[in-house]
Formats: C-alpha cells, sequence, structure tokens
C-alpha cells in the first residue's frame, strides 16, 4: 500500500486522484491529507520505507524526523538534503519519475538495504539536537 500523507494542493491532488481512479488503484494508493504531528513517528515506524521528495527546503525537517526514527529512506537529491542525510540515504531525482521508481524497486527487493539505511540514518539523527541548536544560533547572533 502507498500511503500519500500532508496536504493536497489543489489541480496537483485532482490529477493524483484521477490517476489514481484511472488505473484502479483506490484499494492500493491512499491520499492520507494531514497528520497530527504526534502520530509521525508510528507511522514511520510501521511503514517498509518512507519517501521524501521535496525539491525545496531550508531545513528539512520531515527527513530528520524520518531518520531519527531509524525509517529507510527515499530521498530527493535537491539541496540540502545530502548535508543532513549525508550517506544514510537513497537519493533520486524528484524531477525524474523513473529515478524515483528504480529506487522504490531497489528498496522493495533488498529489505537488507532499507534496514542498514535505517540504522545509519539513526545513528546520523543524533547528531541534530536543540541544545546544540541554540548553542551554535546564539554564537552565529553574537
Amino acid at each position: 500500500k502507498l500511503l500519500l500523507i500532508g496536504e493536497e494542493y489543489g489541480e496537483y491532488a485532482k490529477k493524483v486522484n484521477k490517476l489514481i481512479k484511472f488505473n484502479k488503484l483506490e484499494n492500493d494508493v491512499f491520499l492520507i491529507g494531514p497528520i497530527k504531528h504526534k502520530f509521525m513517528p508510528w507511522i514511520y515506524n510501521k511503514s517498509k520505507f518512507t519517501i521524501f521528495a521535496s525539491k525545496s527546503e531550508n531545513c528539512p525537517n520531515i527527513l530528520l524526523e524520518a531518520m531519527a526514527t531509524g525509517s529507510g529512506i527515499l530521498c530527493s537529491k535537491s539541496k540540502p538534503m545530502k548535508e543532513f542525510a549525508g550517506n544514510t540515504v537513497e537519493y533520486f531525482d524528484p524531477s525524474c519519475p523513473r529515478s524515483l521508481a528504480k529506487k522504490i524497486i531497489k528498496f522493495l527487493n533488498d529489505e537488507k538495504l532499507i534496514k542498514r539505511y535505517g540504522s545509519e540514518a539513526k545513528l546520523r539523527a543524533q547528531k541534530y539536537n536543540w541544545k546544540d541548536t541554540t548553542i551554535k544560533t546564539l554564537k552565529a547572533i553574537d
């Protein structure tokens, strides 16, 4: 099952809904809409893996949250994702559906790869914390 979680935006959401119906995928692909933040760790932990396809972020909080749960992640190769995730995720070109499709197939065929990435991402996520962020921010302002 594919769960698409988050806001649905206008024409884009309509197009996705049409494609789901046209391809008779109503029992396999679900547009969930927004989810309360407190439920996201449970969703990451229950998912086979996470897809983070954002093309632009300043600080990819959703990516960091997924990493912290130990989720295997297919991640946009757009900046600044590599700065945050390093080599702990599998990257794809978010402008190329074929790139994402190949990575999904790769993950679906290799459970050990998903777990390895998830373990590495969880360790890397531990380096991001509010105490260090506050100290570095205050030093930058000073």
